[in-house]
């Protein structure tokens, strides 16, 4: 998927509109035909993973190209400056691209980390009812993450630099909305919660009502630190940022360890929410000081 991502950076920078729009529409087709073909066609859990690879494999060799055809050009343009900057250029790319790099990679990684250890430590029963309870928070998670992406991340970068006041207000507003928006769906979502878990996965998964109730009062913090870590814009920020993705991990990570005996699978909601509590104190701090010079 790194070269997927990429690929999309490098439309933007040539401004290839065309293929800027076509680029997710055709990720977006390819998994459609996935999921149609595993309601229609009733495809197992191994046809499913293997479908997405075959869609994956076209996009993932034209991006492969297209990156080998831009660090072609790039390399000729640098040669022709100096004989020597090519090397030079590729290490400080490196540098200055691998914040973001792990940044990316760290994103959310509580979810990703959370279900193989809480079957590790509580057991695969509980590590399957807290996959429940997460896959329906990362869909309400997508919807601001790619808000944020898509469209505010240009805005923020030029207001860094040239309306500092700007990104200010942004940064108040967006965190008042977003605080407000979350409280408001993990209110309904605490409420319905039977309901939503009945509804989407049967009633054999309904014992992962208490871990969603739980989960439920993270949406705002969640919400909130999506608004926080775009912040983190410079190559500095970013490895600022990545620090502090590590602790949040981390402590997540702890407090599973210490809750799990008592707790069982709450354990892992409860380190999920915490996690990311601390994680917004933290990112609060550092936002302020760096916004505000205080």
């Amino acid at each position: 998927m790194a070269p997927v991502v990429t690929v999309y950076m490098i439309f933007q920078m040539e401004q290839r509109l065309l293929f800027l729009a076509l680029w997710p529409l055709l990720q977006i087709a390819g998994r459609t035909v996935v999921v149609f073909g595993a309601i229609f066609r009733e495809y197992s859990i191994s046809e499913v993973a293997k479908g997405f690879t075959l869609m994956l494999f076209p996009l993932a060799l034209f991006a492969l190209v297209t990156l080998m055809r831009f660090w072609r050009a790039q390399s000729a343009d640098s040669s022709r400056l100096s004989g020597a900057l090519p090397f030079q250029s590729r290490g400080l790319v490196l540098r200055h691209t691998l914040p973001y790099g792990l940044s990316e990679i760290l994103d959310k990684v509580e979810f990703k980390i959370a279900v193989p250890l809480t079957a590790y430590i509580v057991g695969i029963e509980a590590a399957g009812l807290l996959s429940v309870a997460i896959n329906i928070l990362v869909g309400l998670y997508l919807v601001p993450s790619a808000v944020f992406q898509r469209y505010c991340l240009p805005y923020l970068h030029a207001w860094s630099v040239n309306a500092p006041d700007r990104k200010r207000v942004f940064l108040l507003k967006s965190v008042l909305l977003l605080a407000g928006a979350g409280s408001l769906a993990g209110a309904m979502l605490w409420w319905k919660a039977f309901f939503v878990v009945n509804t989407l996965f049967g009633p054999e998964y309904v014992a992962s009502v208490p871990l969603l109730k739980i989960l439920a009062w993270a949406i705002p913090v969640w919400l909130v630190s999506t608004a926080l870590v775009h912040m983190f814009l410079s190559v500095a920020e970013t490895v600022r940022l990545v620090a502090l993705q590590l602790f949040g991990a981390s402590a997540m990570i702890f407090i599973l360890m210490g809750l799990a005996g008592e707790m069982g699978a709450a354990a892992s909601a409860h380190a999920l929410l915490w996690g990311r509590l601390l994680l917004v104190a933290l990112s609060s701090l550092i936002v302020i000081k760096m916004l505000w010079r205080v």
